[in-house]
């Protein structure tokens, strides 16, 4: 139940972040637009992409190793996604989470 919890908490976390970035790049009409690019890369194309993965790295450890390995990928992509980010962004987005 405490993984449950902590996940829902990571997701509604991610999701508002994600839609506060949606509205920056994509304002006014074109915001539809940008969510839709959203979905289609996070619940289409990165649950394919997820699914293979996680099925190829099956064969290294069973889940265990699957775990570790798609972890591992998701810290870079965190990484790369936070250097990605302008820093006034990122300022933006940290005052809006302590509020």
């Amino acid at each position: 139940i405490f993984a449950q919890l902590t996940h829902a908490l990571n997701f509604a976390g991610f999701f508002a972040a994600c839609m506060i970035l949606m509205a920056r790049y994509f304002p006014g009409r074109m915001n539809g637009h940008g969510q839709g690019i959203f979905y289609g890369f996070s619940s289409g194309l990165g649950g394919v992409i997820g699914a293979l993965l996680a099925g190829q790295t099956w064969h290294f450890g069973a889940g265990k190793g699957a775990f570790l390995i798609c972890g591992a990928i998701a810290l870079l992509a965190a990484i790369l996604a936070w250097h990605g980010l302008d820093r006034p962004l990122a300022r933006s987005l940290a005052e809006a989470g302590s509020r």
